[in-house]
């Protein structure tokens, strides 16, 4: 059983779901992006370009991993993906500043050990800190240490996270 609720109620687009229901969330947000929705070339203010994709950081407040999750698809984004030593790097840069750990969108909840991103991508680059991952059945979502390497920690944990979504949008 899946489900998908939208909330327009006073203040900006609410979206609720399953983790099921993120499948039919992703299609949707693909069809809009697809049907032109387009704010113009660049990132909007508080969100950094890289790329073809703009990234938002949010270090003020601290979240579990599904409420991250949420936050970001609430921005027509996913927590983010890092898909090769350059990207790493560019991650390394952007949260250089913060010292604080921040989720990204990889997870191996329902997988076990087989990690996956939120936004499909292919899981083919990593960049683990030395020992990692290392907790098993109890640390099941992933977070950026400010020295940009990646850890494990259990989903519950409540930390900063980083947005992205591609430019325009």
């Amino acid at each position: 059983m899946f489900f998908v609720r939208f909330d327009f109620v006073d203040g900006p687009l609410r979206i609720t779901t399953s983790r099921e229901g993120l499948f039919y969330v992703g299609l949707l947000l693909s069809l809009v992006f697809r049907l032109g929705y387009d704010d113009g070339p660049e990132c909007i203010s508080n969100w950094s370009p890289y790329g073809e994709y703009c990234y938002y950081v949010n270090n003020q407040v601290a979240y579990t991993y599904e409420q991250a999750r949420v936050n970001c698809l609430n921005e027509y984004a996913t927590l983010t993906s890092v898909l090769s030593t350059e990207e790493q790097a560019f991650h390394k840069e952007l949260i250089a500043t913060y010292y604080v750990e921040l989720w990204i969108g990889l997870n191996d909840i329902e997988t076990g050990d087989t990690w996956i991103w939120e936004d499909g991508s292919n899981y083919s680059f990593s960049a683990w800190n030395p020992g990692e991952p290392n907790g098993g059945d109890t640390e099941n979502c992933t977070h950026l240490f400010p020295s940009g390497t990646w850890n494990d920690k259990p989903c519950t944990a409540t930390i900063g996270y980083i947005c992205k979504r591609p430019k325009g949008k």
